[in-house]
């Protein structure tokens, strides 16, 4: 697969014109697969997003804010003992991939998945041609 604009010579009266042709338009063929192989080999996860908290300086609590969950599915990996350093990478951390076509993560960001809660804490995404196909993200309990 190609991903940008391919040229195609043409010869007109002697000179040849390169013609580009806008394949910048995202892949939905290529995000639709990934997707579907996230779902096939993942496990149903809630991600959950809250804003509009704010710090009360009288009381020192956090005022409620609105949670927003989404039903996705999430594929798990552990990190490698050579990967952990005990600082940006701590031992129990784990990765998640998520389709590009999930709510973009965020950092503080929480995900319930096998009923366990992680924070978000490093996000990853691959994005050809400025379109999000694959999000990795560094879960922390």
């Amino acid at each position: 697969m190609f991903l940008g604009a391919m040229p195609q010579n043409e010869t007109f009266s002697n000179q040849t014109i390169v013609v580009v042709e806008d394949n910048t338009a995202p892949d939905i063929a290529l995000q639709t697969e990934v997707l579907n192989d996230i779902t096939a080999n993942g496990r149903p996860c809630i991600y959950s997003r809250t804003t509009g908290q704010n710090y009360d300086p009288t009381t020192g609590d956090l005022t409620p804010g609105t949670t927003t969950a989404w039903a996705i599915s999430a594929v798990q990996m552990e990190y490698s003992t050579g990967e952990i350093d005990g600082e940006l990478i701590q031992r129990g951390d784990a990765q998640f991939l998520l389709a590009g076509l999930s709510p973009e993560p965020l950092i503080d960001d929480t995900m319930d998945f096998a009923g366990v809660v992680w924070r978000v804490v490093n996000v990853a995404t691959l994005q050809p041609q400025g379109y999000p196909l694959l999000y990795t993200i560094q879960g922390r309990k």
